[in-house]
């Protein structure tokens, strides 16, 4: 993500062709949409598919390892009529407002609605990535944990924004993530989180919901899925009232 880290391969000169595929496959959904705004589409998820498979040594179609807990952190009960999934990025500010207002959303549901932040990175939030590995590390399976910390997170977003880090380094993003860390919980000194931030086994567990967003084709944050389909009519600029008006519209038809 930064200038000095290097993918690991040519995404494009790989032998399954897979990279010319899907740019060509994009480029003329993107011409015949006219390009504008239905063409991206198409081509965001490429860029997307294409920035996490060049972390890979090819580009070949990726397959995603059987995660060994569920993608993201849930409010709520598993059994729940109303399962909400929340794709959401942390340096996306559009993610941070969408955020806020959840905040009160998830409050007033109990048992019949759950909630499940799903943290993706898109590929052009560089300080993203890092920043999801720290709240998996912080979080460390527990799912009201993982929403404190990340709503800690959205209140500093200013802070490692992509006009705040114009000029910085990913060792002054992993400083600051330390800074974070140390104060919001009580995890070990500075040393060991950088050292866990590095770590092998963070990486993998970071990116099973990332994956999941990217075979859920999730180009732009954020994005709710109700029920495994796509709640168009909520984006955020939603409020609770937008959420209140949909969420018993869906309760009122399973009593009918």
């Amino acid at each position: 993500m930064y200038g000095q880290q290097k993918a690991s391969g040519n995404p494009l000169s790989s032998k399954s062709g897979l990279g010319f595929a899907l740019a060509q496959q994009a480029i003329r959904q993107y011409m015949a949409c006219g390009g504008g705004e239905n063409g991206c589409f198409s081509f965001k998820i490429f860029v997307n598919k294409w920035f996490w498979y060049s972390r890979t040594d090819s580009f070949t179609e990726m397959s995603i390892p059987i995660p060994p807990r569920p993608n993201g952190y849930r409010i709520g009960l598993g059994n729940a009529l109303i399962q909400t999934e929340v794709f959401v990025d942390i340096e996306c500010p559009f993610s941070k407002r969408a955020w806020e207002t959840l905040q009160k959303v998830v409050a007033g549901w109990g048992e019949q609605v759950a909630f499940t932040a799903v943290p993706t990175v898109l590929c052009d939030h560089r300080q993203s990535w890092d920043l999801t590995k720290a709240a998996t590390l912080v979080a460390d399976g527990e799912p009201e944990r993982f929403w404190r910390f990340f709503s800690y997170l959205y209140e500093r977003q200013s802070s490692f924004s992509a006009e705040a880090f114009k000029q910085k380094s990913q060792l002054d993003l992993h400083n600051l993530i330390s800074e974070f860390i140390e104060d919001f919980s009580e995890l070990p000194d500075r040393a060991y989180l950088l050292k866990k931030l590095a770590s092998e086994q963070l990486e993998k567990q970071a990116k099973h919901s990332v994956r999941y967003a990217i075979a859920r084709g999730i180009w732009s944050t954020p994005t709710f899925l109700i029920n495994g389909a796509k709640a168009d009519s909520l984006d955020s600029s939603a409020t609770v009232s937008d959420w209140q008006t949909l969420l018993d519209s869906l309760l009122r038809q399973d009593e009918n």
